[in-house]
This record gives C-alpha cells, structure tokens and sequence, in this order.
C-alpha cells in the first residue's frame, strides 16, 4: 500500500501536466492505469480491526503449552492443556457471547482445575470480559465436547468473580488484556488477590495469573508467562 501511494505521489510531482492518465505498479507487480481525475477518489482497504466477534474466533480452541514446558528453565511451566468453546448458541448475542473455559494439567485431564464460564462482551466501547464460577463443575468435566449440556443451567446459577474479568485491546495483530486493581480476592491461604494478564493471538495466547499477599508481594505464580499454542480452533 505504502508503495502504491508513493509511486502515485512522485508520478504526480514528474509526470506531464497533460497527461489525462497514470501508470501505477501495483506491488504483486501488476499495473493498473488511473485516470489523474480519479486520484482523489482512490481508497485503500483499512487493516483489521479488534472486534468482538474476531477476539472470540481467537479465544475459542484447544490449547497446549506442551511446547513451552519442554523448553522452558522455569520450574512452574508444566503441561497444561487449556479449552475455551462456545455455549448457549441460542441466546442473542447482543449481550455478548458465552465461553465455557476448562484447563488442567496435560496428565490428568478428567480433574481440571479451573472450571469456569466467561461472558465475552463490549461495553461502551471496551472489549472485556466477565469470570462466572459453575455450579457442580464435576458434572461439566468434559462438557466442552458437548456444549448442549449447558443447556441445563442458566446465568442466574452461576457465580460472577468480581474484579477477576479482563478488558482487552486491539494491537494491531493481537488482542491483549489484564485485569484491573486489586479485586480478584483468592480464597488460596497467604494470597490476598490475583492480577491476570493475557495477549491473544489468531494461533496461540499467553497467559500470566499472579498472586499477591496483603502487603502487595508476589507469593504465586510463574516467572514469565505461560504460552499455549492453539491445536485445535473451535
């Protein structure tokens, strides 16, 4: 696009004044020739933007951090596989889109340790999202093969975590996010509250979960973030 606009430019400062038309090369070395009266009305397309929907596409998957355990010196990178999928297809989604998120240690997939459900949504312009605990989780073990089964229960039975959403932004290539302050309380002994951050990409995330104590020192977590590569898109 940038050469486009050059050639244009300079065609422009060097070409004979009465020449009613331009040569341009394109850069997937065609050419096109422009009528010089049209050149104002040329528009190029615009790059993509960080919607709502382009950063479910991105959320939605399998996961893996396989790669990073085997490589990784840090000793709190291990295996873990992680599953985001959309539920609850029937409800508009003016209000957002609904995830069922479950993740556990590669070696013991049927007892996840994190079972949760994320409402995805835009809010005055803000991408975030909501963290809602399930009711009976040891029931959804596995539900993300079937996403009917959520069919059973609705917002009003789950739990939200408040101050453990994220709010996201666009970019460029990726979606990043974190959550805000120090509201996400744990129920973990020694940690006040946990801080989360993430970077979304079209084939893999990052994540960083880190806790804190009450004097606001870091007692949990990896050194650096976790890194899971999509192996499967949803």
């Amino acid at each position: 696009m940038k050469k486009i606009i050059a050639i244009i430019m300079i065609s422009l400062l060097f070409s004979n004044l009465y020449c009613a038309t331009m040569i341009v090369n394109k850069t997937d070395g065609s050419v096109v020739e422009i009528n010089i009266a049209d050149i104002e009305n040329i528009s190029f397309s615009e790059e993509q933007t960080g919607s709502l929907e382009l950063l479910v596409d991105y959320m939605t998957g399998s996961f893996s951090s396989e790669e990073q355990a085997e490589n990784s010196s840090d000793p709190y990178h291990v295996d873990v596989r992680l599953i985001m999928v959309r539920i609850w297809d029937h409800l508009s989604t003016d209000n957002g889109y609904w995830l069922y998120v479950e993740q556990a240690y590669a070696e013991q997939l049927n007892a996840p340790y994190r079972q949760r459900i994320y409402r995805v949504f835009e809010e005055d312009g803000q991408l975030k999202d909501e963290i809602y605990a399930i009711p009976t989780p040891a029931t959804y073990v596995g539900a993300w093969e079937s996403p009917e089964e959520f069919d059973n229960i609705n917002e009003d039975d789950l739990t939200l975590k408040p101050g453990c959403g994220l709010e996201f932004n666009w970019n460029g290539d990726h979606f990043s996010g974190a959550t805000l302050g120090t509201d996400c309380t744990a129920t973990i002994p020694g940690v006040s509250y946990i801080t989360s951050e993430t970077s979304i990409f079209p084939t893999y995330l990052t994540s960083w979960d880190l806790g804190y104590n009450s004097a606001g020192t870091i007692v949990m977590g990896p050194y650096s973030p976790y890194i899971f590569d999509k192996i499967e898109n949803f």
